[in-house]
């Protein structure tokens, strides 16, 4: 009878499939080696081994990925819980994640699958069958879901699946599709997934090297500045997230700085969520105070945003107004959305609304 190592290894096998964007590297006195070229990471990984996502390794001298349709979490959301709140408001979406990331984020609440890796995720994961698009499409048709989103973990580490997912709801469906993500991802997959992506709901985390090696162990944060200004500029709805992060990210010069890189690398109708902050995981600092918030959202409206969203934040307008005359437009209460408009210009005084894809039309 097989060992409980020799059916976890027979099942990690068995889950591999045939990974993209990887380089294969001169082999030396230790085997095969590949360098991985999905995230600006470029790990090498030799055989045996997985990156630094814990989900991407190199069998039989290929590299492969182990969580092809094997979602760890799968639920219908509100679409502003992504948080979207300029993309079909008020809809439905059917929200995957997985295990394993490219950042190791202290303070992150989804630390329970987004720190998971292949091999201490178990059996239950790699075993059974993976979860093709077409079944994906079946529960959005069952639930009332109008959408798919790669969420909760971060999407880049399984981009084939993604991939797969979105061309297989864009050539079967008139469903929309959306990631939410660290945006930590390099340009030739990058290129790949906006032809394939309608929203893009990106975490600028902060732009300081020494703030973001000590929060998620990398130390170029222009890495993810220049994915979010490439989907600033591609056609692809962008909403951002700051989640300010006390102790961390949370000092008027980095905010203002913010602000400034913001303002010139993406259009100031961009709808950008402040967060507040809660203790998780290996961070305990207290949570973001409220004057922070506040602050935040004063200098980026003085600065010319005209959407800012304060969120985690009990007793939050999340209202969409018009910047011009200050009509609502979407009314929100908690994760519900009332939509009070039918096309992208106030009905009040004819502001045009360049960053709101409403919900389609029934009937």
């Amino acid at each position: 009878m097989d060992s409980a190592s020799d059916m976890f290894s027979h099942a990690l096998k068995a889950a591999a499939r045939p990974a993209r964007y990887f380089t294969k590297l001169e082999p030396d006195e230790r085997g095969a080696k590949i360098r991985c070229g999905l995230c600006p990471r470029e790990c090498i990984i030799r055989e045996g081994e997985t990156g630094y996502c814990g989900v991407r390794g190199v069998l039989d001298g290929e590299l492969v990925t182990f969580i092809w349709g094997r979602p760890s979490s799968i639920a219908v959301d509100p679409v502003e819980k992504k948080p979207l709140y300029h993309f079909h408001p008020g809809s439905l979406v059917l929200s995957l994640g997985t295990i394993g990331c490219n950042f190791r984020c202290k303070h992150c609440q989804n630390w329970t699958i987004s720190m998971a890796n292949a091999d201490s995720a178990g059996y239950r994961l790699l075993a059974g069958d993976p979860i093709e698009p077409a079944a994906l499409v079946e529960i959005c048709d069952r639930q009332g879901a109008t959408g798919v989103s790669f969420t909760y973990n971060e999407p880049t580490i399984w981009i084939e699946y993604v991939l797969d997912t979105f061309r297989h709801f864009r050539e079967h469906t008139d469903f929309y599709t959306c990631l939410v993500t660290n945006a930590f991802i390099s340009p030739e997959p990058l290129e790949d997934v906006l032809k394939v992506t309608d929203a893009y709901r990106a975490d600028l985390k902060t732009i300081r090297p020494d703030n973001l090696m000590r929060m998620a162990q990398y130390k170029y944060p222009e890495k993810v500045l220049e994915t979010i200004a490439r989907v600033a500029k591609s056609g692809v709805h962008l909403e951002v997230v700051t989640n300010i992060v006390t102790g961390w990210n949370d000092s008027e010069d980095e905010l203002r700085e913010m602000v400034a890189w913001m303002a010139d690398n993406v259009p100031l109708d961009t709808p950008w969520h402040f967060t507040r902050y809660f203790p998780h995981n290996e961070y305990r600092e207290e949570a973001t105070p409220v004057a922070t918030l506040r602050f935040a959202e004063r200098i980026a409206r003085e600065k010319g945003f005209k959407y800012i969203y304060l969120g985690n934040l009990p007793g939050a307008n999340g209202d969409t107004v018009c910047p011009k005359c200050g009509r609502t437009l979407v009314s929100r209460s908690g994760y519900y959305a009332r939509t009070l408009v039918d096309e992208t210009r106030c009905p009040d005084c004819g502001e045009p609304l360049h960053s709101m894809i409403l919900p389609k039309r029934k009937g």
